[in-house]
């Protein structure tokens, strides 16, 4: 990219549906994943296809929540950047919950209390209530130890960030390879 500042977060995106069929952009996007491998899959592509012609929101209206990984990943933006979050983070109109820890699994994440404030009275306030019964829930056991599972993961990656970074830099062909690892064996945890 000419300016990494017009990279975009693909967590909340408004698509003007007519022009993109107008262009046939669908084929442009397939023909773009085709051609290599991209690190962040649909939104690596979707920042190459639509790179010049985006219009950006304010950031409150895409606040990413953290996912548990807000003191070694924010530090590293441009500090205009960064105050810029920080304000967004303030009065968040939406809410992106990107990453392994959703609130609908655990209320350990940044603005759980906003997403249940905004599911209580709605029919999946009580699934997420279930869903985060303690393990001793003979009946829902098996979700708390996937979220078990999920927070340890986090917890490991925080960790081990700092040390990923500095020997496997993002975008070298070591991080590559880490990454695919990465996410082979957290599938397997996981499923």
């Amino acid at each position: 990219m000419t300016n990494p500042d017009e990279y975009f977060q693909a967590g909340i995106i408004v698509f003007n549906v007519g022009q993109m069929v107008k262009e046939d952009t669908f084929s442009l996007l397939m023909a773009t994943l085709k051609a290599k491998k991209y690190w962040f899959l649909d939104q690596d592509i979707m920042n190459k296809v639509f790179f010049g012609r985006v219009k950006f929101l304010p950031l409150e209206w895409n606040v990413y929540h953290g996912n548990g990984n807000t003191d070694d990943f924010f530090p590293n933006l441009k500090f205009s950047t960064f105050m810029r979050f920080l304000q967004a983070r303030s009065n968040p109109k939406m809410i992106h919950y990107a990453g392994e820890n959703k609130p609908w699994n655990t209320d350990k994440v940044d603005f759980y209390d906003d997403f249940f404030e905004n599911i209580a009275h709605t029919p999946w306030e009580q699934e997420v209530y279930y869903r985060q019964l303690p393990v001793t829930s003979v009946m829902h056991s098996h979700g708390a130890e996937t979220q078990r599972a999920v927070l340890m993961q986090t917890k490991i990656k925080s960790a081990l960030m700092p040390y990923v970074n500095k020997y496997a830099p993002v975008g070298s062909p070591r991080r590559n390879t880490l990454t695919k690892y990465y996410y082979k064996v957290r599938r397997s945890i996981l499923g």
